[in-house]
């Protein structure tokens, strides 16, 4: 099928890939494999972003764009855009020369591992014209190469079309990036500033996206997230919850405080909290008696006090508690 697309160039692109690159060298080539053995009726295109990679990355792609130069597009930085504060670069540059109907998204250490992914999302999608953004089953291959089932926060019988509310009040995760495909015009043409790193990029898609529309989903697995990798992996957990928090504030502005009673109420910073220290939830009820003796501490021992201070934490233990279970 590769041969077909590449033979009716003046056909109009159906879909852009966009795969944002650093460092990806051990891994890059399983994730074109999946993008060039995809089976399609409709054009496609690849943008490729590599963040000025200090490995062999940008011989990888110079090596598929010379194999498959009507597919790959590439963009080499010749300075590292993340490590300038520039988190959601990549990812713009790509959108912004998307000439594709919908968008694709895949980071090159993750892989698609179903030929017909992009088929089965556009179908969906041009049947369901509702449907902005949708996802798919994915595995999580762990950094000891055991293989992952699909994330379990995820409730086992999603809707096939459902909307942000939904998504929320069932408490899902974002849904995973290697598996989102989503309408390039419901993107907005420009975004705006933000004056802090923008790490959770998948989010901010999410509902930049969603927002008064459709989510469509796929039953059905199509690609592969690699644990341990990614920069989020890799980086400070409470700096990324921080982050995050900063970000569902600008998001709350931009969507007009409509799911600002999940996101103004850190919700987030509850249920990454939870995720962080939950190997430890055995040892919930010595934090709660610690903290409650901490409190007491410090704002006095008196009856009016200790009634606030038990109030008061248990309401935050509770509230992590009713989130994540």
């Amino acid at each position: 099928m590769i041969e077909e697309r590449e033979k009716n160039t003046e056909t109009q692109i159906m879909v852009s890939v966009c795969c944002l690159v650093y460092n990806h060298e051990p891994f890059l080539r399983e994730c074109f494999d999946g993008f060039v053995m995809q089976k399609t009726t409709f054009p496609i295109e690849i943008l490729v972003h590599d963040d000025a990679s200090t490995d062999h990355s940008a011989d990888i792609i110079r090596e598929y764009t010379a194999k498959y130069p009507d597919l790959f597009k590439p963009i080499y930085q010749t300075e590292n855009q993340y490590s300038q504060g520039k988190g959601f670069v990549g990812m713009t540059l790509n959108f912004e020369r998307a000439k594709g109907k919908y968008i694709a998204m895949c980071e090159g250490d993750d892989y698609w591992t179903d030929p017909f992914k992009l088929q089965k999302q556009v179908d969906f999608m041009e049947k369901h014209s509702d449907v902005s953004y949708m996802f798919t089953k994915n595995k999580r291959l762990a950094v000891d190469g055991i293989m992952k089932d699909f994330d379990a926060r995820f409730p086992q019988n999603i809707p096939d079309v459902f909307d942000l509310h939904c998504l929320i009040k069932n408490k899902m995760p974002v849904p995973p990036t290697q598996t989102i495909c989503f309408r390039k015009d419901c993107y907005p043409e420009k975004m705006p500033e933000f004056n802090f790193k923008v790490i959770y990029g998948d989010v901010l898609t999410l509902y930049m996206v969603a927002h008064h529309h459709k989510i469509g989903f796929i039953d059905e697995c199509t690609a592969v997230y690699r644990e341990g990798v990614g920069i989020i992996s890799r980086s400070n957990k409470k700096d990324l919850i921080k982050l995050g928090c900063k970000l569902n504030s600008a998001i709350n502005k931009l969507t007009n405080y409509e799911y600002n009673y999940f996101l103004g109420d850190k919700s987030f910073y509850w249920l990454q909290l939870y995720q962080l220290y939950r190997p430890y939830r055995k040892y919930y009820p010595i934090a709660y008696f610690y903290y409650v003796a901490w409190q007491i501490s410090k704002n006095g021992f008196n009856a009016k006090n200790i009634m606030a201070i038990l109030r008061n934490t248990f309401k935050k233990f509770g509230k992590i508690k009713n989130l994540c279970h």
